[in-house]
């Protein structure tokens, strides 16, 4: 039991010393070293930097054109759509959460994708937004 949360920000490793004394005579006794490691927890909330997003970009780009990023801020994070991309005419990085064209495009097109920010860690938490 500990009097306050451990928090692996502030301190990432314990060492503690254990010592071991019986009671004869004389008292013999033994120390040892233990490390204790803190595990990172995910303890901070997560959003996207805005909760919709709006890119407009010009027909006939190259496919892999970019379109937009879309943020969390976060480290740890991975990027995907949830909805609207059902013909795959878009590609999201999974690590930047860069946003480019599968295709080109020769007339102009409104699209509603949903994307989702997931923290795979301990705990697994996640997020959405929607791009116009």
């Amino acid at each position: 039991m500990t009097l306050k949360s451990l928090d692996f920000e502030s301190q990432s490793v314990y060492i503690i010393s254990v010592i071991a004394t019986d009671l004869g005579s004389p008292p013999l006794s033994s120390t040892v070293n233990v490390t204790i490691n803190v595990i990172d927890e995910f303890d901070k909330k997560i959003q996207f930097s805005n909760n919709v997003y709006l890119a407009n970009f010009a027909t006939e780009k190259p496919v892999s054109s970019f379109i937009m990023q879309v943020s969390t801020g976060l480290n740890g994070v991975v990027y995907g759509f949830t909805d609207g991309n059902e013909n795959n005419n878009f590609k999201i990085n999974s690590t930047t959460g860069v946003i480019e064209s599968n295709k080109v495009f020769y007339t102009t097109n409104t699209f509603l994708l949903s994307t989702k920010a997931q923290f795979l860690g301990h705990p697994n938490v996640s997020t959405s937004s929607k791009i116009n």
